[in-house]
């Protein structure tokens, strides 16, 4: 992906049209999210806040929300670079 500066300070994840939804629902009570389409792809972008740590906390969040829907892998862009996210199994979830 090439630096773009408007889309500076944002995480875009590649999730099935399905799923979307349900993610930017999770994600909106306390982030600023939206869909970005991008080569008629859909994705869902999530603004990262200034405080440190925020892409941890973020991506922590995906993984449970992943984990919750049974998405083994979650596919996301950063800083220009692309990244898998695994998915926690429900059964290590659930020990905790």
């Amino acid at each position: 992906m090439a630096t773009n500066s408007e889309l500076e300070d944002v995480v875009l994840f590649h999730i099935l049209p399905r799923d979307a939804a349900s993610l930017e629902e999770r994600l909106q009570t306390d982030r600023l999210v939206w869909t970005y389409f991008r080569n008629l792809e859909r994705l869902v972008a999530v603004a990262l806040r200034p405080e440190p740590g925020d892409l941890a906390a973020l991506l922590r969040a995906i993984q449970s929300w992943a984990s919750e829907h049974a998405l083994a892998t979650v596919g996301f862009e950063v800083d220009g670079r692309t990244y898998t996210l695994l998915s926690e199994p429900l059964v290590l979830a659930a020990a905790r």
